[in-house]
C-alpha cells in the first residue's frame, strides 16, 4: 500500500490515521481523537478541526488535515500528538 503523493511530501511523516495500513474503523477513531484535541488546543472552529472531520471519509481532506497540521506552531503540535499518542496507544 502506497500512500498518496499528498501524504508522502509532508515533514511530519505518516503517522496515526495518515498511515494506509490502519484500519478503517482505527482509522476513524483516531482521526475524531486528534479533531478533539485539535478543538482543545486550537478551538473549535480552526481549519483543522474540520478538515480531520472530512478526513475521516475523504482522502483529499487527510492530506489537507496533514498540511494543517504541520503548520501549526511547534510546540502546540508536539503537545497535542503527545496527548494523541498517549490516549491512543497508552504507555508502552
Amino acid at each position: 500500500m502506497n500512500a498518496p503523493s499528498a501524504l508522502r511530501t509532508t515533514t511530519a511523516g505518516l503517522f496515526g490515521p495518515f498511515r494506509p495500513d490502519v484500519d478503517r474503523v482505527e482509522k476513524i477513531a483516531q482521526f475524531r481523537a486528534l479533531g478533539m484535541g485539535s478543538a482543545i488546543f486550537f478551538g473549535s472552529g480552526h481549519p483543522l478541526v474540520s478538515a480531520l472531520r472530512r478526513a475521516e471519509n475523504d482522502e483529499a481532506a487527510a492530506a489537507e488535515a496533514l498540511a494543517l497540521l504541520d503548520a501549526t506552531p511547534t510546540l502546540t503540535r508536539r503537545r497535542l500528538l503527545s496527548v494523541f499518542g498517549r490516549v491512543t496507544w497508552g504507555r508502552r
